[in-house]
């Protein structure tokens, strides 16, 4: 499987808006989350703002096609960073809570 981080940030617009909502709707999509998982304590992580995740067997030219896309689908101009990763650390990131069932 490959691994990637995706960022892209649209122009002319804050992070916390109606249209970081398209943006989020549109990537979630095609596959991209924002969260990542620590894979050894098996925790989910909350990304910084703008930043996907994508794990899948697809290569770099088609998640670059597949983000583009869900920006363009925006009606913004925006800009587009993809790391293909081999091995990831953060720090301090908010953890995902997750919904207890009764």
């Amino acid at each position: 499987m490959n691994k990637y981080t995706v960022r892209v940030e649209l122009f002319d617009t804050k992070f916390d808006n109606d249209e970081y909502d398209k943006l989020h709707f549109a990537m979630a999509k095609n596959g991209f989350k924002r969260t990542i998982l620590d894979e050894e304590s098996k925790i989910e992580y909350h990304l910084p703002p703008a930043e996907y995740s994508y794990i899948g067997k697809e290569d770099i030219d088609t998640i670059s096609t597949l983000a583009m896309n869900a920006a363009k689908s925006t009606g913004h101009k925006y800009s587009l960073l993809i790391t293909q990763s081999g091995g990831i650390r953060f720090y301090n990131l908010k953890e995902v809570k997750k919904l207890k069932a009764n």
